[in-house]
């Protein structure tokens, strides 16, 4: 216990005016802005960068994927600025996480964004949130697929033939088991 004591004392002696002022300013932000939104949106982003990450040791196609799911709930919770955001910021993260960037890399944050915007925009409390997930994954194919497909590499086309299907259900499982629930947690 001694040596975390005389640790800590020592670390608070390193901390300059810098480290003063950016602890002050992060708390400034927490103190006027929503504090379980900040927390929310981080641990979501972080879900979402890696959950990917498993593509980095296994070449499948990614078909467990949160950042359609996180993007979604975002944008509905906190805005369409937010939620593109959000969709851009998380993509990226998420293959620089994996280190796969490469020209996909930006139709696919384009694709999360236009999503990430899309959603708070055709949500409805009344609707269902399984059915907007799908189509928000339907319009991400939409934008990112044709971009994988214009390439004559069978591979590609046979990764998405499976891709599709299985990313699909895998959706229609996240959304329906943990949309409502997550979104009583967001708002």
């Amino acid at each position: 216990m001694k040596k975390v004591i005389k640790g800590l004392a020592s670390y608070r002696k390193r901390l300059t005016g810098k480290h003063y002022l950016i602890l002050a300013l992060l708390l400034l932000l927490l103190f006027f802005f929503n504090i379980k939104a900040i927390i929310a949106v981080s641990i979501l982003g972080v879900l979402a960068s890696y959950s990917k990450f498993y593509q980095r040791y296994i070449k499948v196609p990614g078909v467990v994927e949160l950042l359609t799911f996180s993007t979604v709930m975002t944008s509905i919770a906190y805005g369409p600025v937010v939620g593109a955001a959000f969709g851009i910021i998380a993509s990226f993260a998420a293959d620089i996480i994996g280190a796969d960037i490469d020209l996909f890399s930006f139709v696919d944050m384009f694709g999360r964004g236009v999503i990430g915007f899309l959603a708070f925009h055709l949500y409805s409390p009344e609707g269902s949130i399984v059915a907007l997930g799908l189509i928000m994954t339907l319009i991400f194919y939409a934008i990112s697929l044709p971009l994988y497909l214009l390439p004559g590499d069978l591979e590609l086309k046979l990764k998405a033939v499976v891709y599709i299907p299985l990313n699909l259900a895998f959706n229609f499982v996240i959304f329906s088991s943990l949309g409502n629930l997550l979104l009583k947690v967001l708002i």
